[in-house]
């Protein structure tokens, strides 16, 4: 539901929105959730608030059991007030930037008007507007913002309506088959065929129930001969998983990662085939060498700041020089990296870049 936020005893045209003849499109939605045990605020609401002071660490509580480590900036004195009601103040904002930006279960004025027990308030609900930002949420912390003033109930099935103090709310299933089309699975072993039209009763002649075309039906016997485990979730579920090439490579890195005498970390080179050749681009890497000592001819100064850092890079031991009695590799068992010098466009200091991307 749309509504007016300001803090304290802020001139009324501080408010983040206000009835007037002009577009409201920049209007927040608050979302009153029970679940929520403490009001959320996004950064960006915040910010327009004036909130300041340091972040604070909190604990944001998940519905697997989970506790993630959040900081954010508290939002004392803030009040709250429908387009057309009375004000309520709120209790201290907590700053959160991962309030869900779902929109597909806000309820329009036509989806009230296809319901006749919700015919009489379809007006009190206001349009969706695509463009508003969900940047509160509402916590039972605060109850005279969620106790139910009035009611609209409806058959078996239908959704209802309540009026809380910031407005008329409305809940259920506005899709008569499946709530906002195709559904979120969580679960982590599952197959979807399409549910085939299903009718039911509901007792009310006013009703044509008639099947939505966005439903899914979750089907495995598998899930019958498995441990209570397959539904335990995680914040990873929805994650893309790794590739077999990502597994692989972790595992060459897992396996060779080491601390060499000097304390720095060596690990090996990522390859597929690990007596992969590689092709001989000696030529091409003096004739990169060539154009950087022409470069350091011209520019003295590079040429200093070059030498300077590479003699740093050398004694950290983060690079070594290869003493020429050393036998060289077998054929195709190296390859050569060209570097070249550049200047911060800012800091004015040298960088040294190693062309790693370069192709032969």
């Amino acid at each position: 539901m749309p509504y007016c936020i300001r803090r304290g005893n802020c001139p009324p045209n501080r408010s983040l929105n206000r009835r007037t003849k002009e577009s409201t499109r920049n209007a927040p939605r608050s979302v009153d959730r029970r679940e929520v045990s403490s009001p959320l605020v996004t950064g960006e609401l915040a910010d327009y608030l004036g909130a300041s002071g340091p972040p604070e660490k909190y604990f944001l509580s998940t519905c697997s059991g989970e506790k993630e480590e959040k900081h954010g900036r508290r939002v004392p004195g803030i009040t709250v007030r429908s387009l057309s009601g009375p004000e309520f103040p709120l209790p201290t904002l907590t700053e959160c930037d991962t309030i869900p930006q779902d929109k597909s279960e806000i309820p329009t004025p036509d989806m009230a008007k296809s319901f006749p027990h919700l015919i009489d308030i379809a007006h009190e609900i206001p349009s969706l507007d695509e463009s508003a930002k969900v940047q509160l949420l509402i916590g039972r912390d605060a109850p005279e913002l969620l106790k139910v003033r009035e009611f609209r109930n409806g058959p078996r099935g239908a959704p209802w309506a309540q009026r809380l103090a910031l407005g008329w709310t409305i809940s259920g299933q506005m899709c008569l088959d499946f709530p906002s089309g195709p559904a979120h699975v969580l679960t982590r072993l599952t197959s979807l065929s399409a549910a085939a039209e299903r009718i039911r009763e509901t007792g009310d002649k006013n009703y044509e129930l008639v099947p939505c075309p966005n439903q899914f039906k979750v089907e495995d016997p598998i899930l019958e001969h498995v441990t209570d485990s397959i539904f335990k979730t995680t914040r990873s579920d929805n994650e893309p998983s790794l590739s077999r090439e990502d597994r692989l490579f972790l595992e060459i890195i897992e396996a060779g990662i080491h601390k060499n005498e000097s304390g720095n970390w060596e690990m090996p080179l990522p390859f597929r085939d690990k007596f992969q050749t590689m092709p001989k681009n000696r030529v091409q890497a003096m004739q990169r060498l060539q154009g950087l000592l022409k470069t350091f001819a011209r520019k003295p100064k590079m040429r200093a700041d070059c030498l300077e850092f590479m003699g740093k890079i050398i004694e950290k031991g983060h690079a070594s020089q290869i003493p020429l009695v050393e036998a060289p590799p077998p054929p195709g068992r190296s390859w050569y990296l060209p570097h070249f010098a550049t200047y911060h466009n800012t800091k004015h200091a040298i960088r040294v870049v190693f062309d790693s991307s370069i192709e032969f």
